[in-house]
């Protein structure tokens, strides 16, 4: 049985930011690496099984969703952010 002092540990872990809490979370903090690792041209099967072993279980079909997800999102918002400029830029 482990020692008083582990679980305390354990439990502390646990308290992750709000957003990292749930899988979409993470991997949107993991994204900018998930990117880099894509342009060297590893496969979203072996970014699958590293995160999957790093605790981060998800399919690369999973992923593949969640980062179509992220990136339209980031999209969205700098054509919004754009959009703002032009608008100010405007006489």
């Amino acid at each position: 049985m482990p020692a008083l002092d582990t679980i305390r540990k354990r439990l502390a872990a646990l308290e992750a930011k709000p957003d990292a809490q749930s899988l979409s979370g993470r991997i949107a903090e993991l994204l900018p690496d998930i990117e880099q690792a894509i342009a060297r041209g590893v496969s979203y099967a072996v970014i699958s099984e590293s995160l999957t072993a790093s605790g981060i279980s998800i399919a690369p079909a999973t992923l593949k969703t969640y980062l179509y997800r992220l990136r339209s999102a980031r999209r969205v918002a700098t054509d919004n952010v754009k959009r703002k400029s032009a608008k100010k830029a405007r006489p």
